[in-house]
């Protein structure tokens, strides 16, 4: 399990509909890339998806919650990382990588039904 305060980020996710809960981590001893998920804020656990991966020499884990619209921001959440879904891979397109979005929800939705 991965706790922490919710940061802002750039919010290029939120442009293909998809918001993201932010973490920067100290350490990541996981694969990086894809995981379907479970988001833990208060009381309430959401199925989601996360993209963990490095960035400026650091790890960043983003969080979407499957079908909802939170507002997280300042927020202590604990993420828990259930199934790698895929590996992470450079994008050519907006396009290309709306496409592997859209393919990594299903798979998201696919493991949590």
């Amino acid at each position: 399990m991965i706790t922490g305060t919710v940061i802002k980020g750039v919010q290029e996710a939120r442009r293909y509909g998809t918001p993201t809960a932010n973490l920067w981590l100290d350490s990541f001893s996981w694969e990086p890339g894809t995981y379907a998920a479970s988001l833990r804020v208060q009381d309430a656990t959401y199925p989601s998806v996360a993209f963990v991966s490095q960035r400026d020499e650091r790890w960043l884990l983003e969080v979407h919650a499957l079908d909802q619209d939170l507002d997280l921001y300042g927020a202590t959440i604990t993420v828990s990382l259930e199934a790698h879904l895929s590996a992470p891979v450079p994008y050519e397109s907006s396009q290309q990588m709306q496409r592997k979005i859209e393919q990594d929800l299903a798979a998201a939705r696919t493991y949590f039904s």
